[in-house]
């Protein structure tokens, strides 16, 4: 059984398409399709990685999504198996459908709280904004700073908001 996420070929809601998951290989050349409930603009779609980019604000939480969903068709195809060696997709159809689509805790519209866009987010738009008025000088010492709030949100696994500008960020930031 293979389980891939495809985006739809028309667009809706302005300049966005809806991902659906396409499941292969219960019965010869048929395949599911399960709406996932997200809805993406094209740019911000890996077609190889199948899974939803940086650039999009809400990339983990969509990208959490779609794992989770994955893993539970899994679940259920195995747990199925374990019972029904030989299942149908029209059997396997039915328990999806039971099991993830009418229940709406399992797979829903992702109505996220959009986070705070990181300090380096900030930062990074703000060096954009910059760049034609500033010194080639300046721009470099913007940019080393910037590059040093990156390493520091790797370092710590952190993302920086405003709200962690602290002296405790402040001591481990200078050592």
């Amino acid at each position: 059984m293979t389980i891939n996420f495809y985006l739809d070929s028309k667009i809706i809601d302005g300049n966005k398409k809806a991902i659906y998951c396409y499941i292969r290989g219960i019965e010869n050349k048929k395949k599911t399709i399960i709406p996932t409930n997200i809805k993406i603009n094209p740019e911000h779609w890996n077609k190889d990685k199948q899974e939803v980019r940086k650039s999009e604000n809400l990339y983990s939480q969509m990208n959490n999504h779609l794992v989770k969903m994955k893993d539970k068709i899994n679940q259920l195809y195995f747990e199925e198996i374990a019972n029904n060696p030989v299942i149908s997709k029209s059997e396997f159809d039915k328990i999806i459908k039971k099991e993830l689509i009418n229940k709406k805790e399992e797979i829903k519209q992702i109505e996220i709280i959009p986070s705070k866009p990181s300090l380096s987010q900030y930062y990074k738009e703000y060096l954009i904004s910059k760049a034609p008025v500033l010194a080639n000088n300046s721009m470099k010492n913007y940019t080393i700073l910037k590059n040093h709030l990156l390493n520091y949100e790797k370092i710590f696994k952190v993302k920086l908001t405003f709200e962690d500008m602290n002296f405790e960020f402040f001591d481990k930031f200078r050592n």
